[in-house]
């Protein structure tokens, strides 16, 4: 009875020590476990408490990548890429309104802003902004009336009047590798849409996705894609 008893009070000190040494290892897994859940790094995570006002201007009229809707929200395919980031990262981008993509280039090259959701990249915007790897990548395209053109390349647009948005990279790229195309600079994209489709233009350079999205959505039904650009449509 005795050695009985000696021996239940012997395995109860044994498993009690065993518990107590388990504990800080549990403790020191979670925390561990804590700690790469975090996609950041510490040196991140203290930049970011340092600077907590991060600004991103959002192009009003780039749909289906960026926009306002109807109700004012930021929406499309880069809101959705920055609410994904704001979950992961527990971190909330300041939301600057600004007019037009001009508008926000020229901000980002004074340092009034500090982010872009979706840009094309550009040597030139590479001297005062950084590119993530592309998220989204559609191609540029040449659109013109059905009625007026069939397939088309860059060199058959020479000496005709051709659209492009203010500020976007590639309008960059055409302006010097066709100096003989007649550029007409607009703000935003519906604007140079329905400047073709009223015969006020010849055609227009633009990506295929906000094309469609306008087409579709402003009701043109005399526009098509008549050909392909070269230009790289990374966002």
């Amino acid at each position: 009875m005795h050695k009985c008893l000696l021996r239940s009070v012997w395995l109860v000190l044994l498993l009690s020590y065993l518990f107590l040494l388990a504990v800080p290892a549990v403790k020191y897994t979670s925390a561990l476990a804590a700690d790469k859940s975090d996609p950041l790094t510490p040196e991140e995570r203290s930049w970011l408490k340092q600077h907590p006002v991060i600004r991103l201007a959002p192009d009003p009229s780039f749909p289906p990548v960026e926009y306002y809707d109807e109700n004012g929200r930021y929406s499309g395919i880069a809101a959705q890429y920055i609410s994904l980031l704001e979950k992961k990262l527990s971190i909330k981008f300041t939301l600057v309104r600004m007019n037009n993509w001009q508008e926000i280039i020229t901000a980002a090259q004074n340092r009034e802003i500090d982010m872009l959701g979706g840009a094309y990249f550009s040597q030139e915007r590479a001297n005062y902004m950084l590119f993530t790897n592309p998220y989204f990548k559609p191609p540029i395209v040449i659109i013109t009336r059905s009625d007026r053109y069939g397939k088309l390349q860059l060199a058959d647009l020479n000496h005709k009047k051709t659209v492009v948005v203010s500020g976007y990279g590639f309008a960059t790229d055409l302006k010097r590798d066709c100096p003989d195309i007649e550029l007409i600079y607009v703000p935003e994209p519906v604007t140079g849409l329905r400047q073709v489709s009223f015969g006020r233009a010849d055609a227009m350079v633009l990506d295929m996705a906000t094309a469609t999205y306008y087409l579709q959505h402003q009701n043109i039904t005399n526009l098509n894609v008549a050909g392909e650009t070269p230009y790289d449509g990374s966002l």
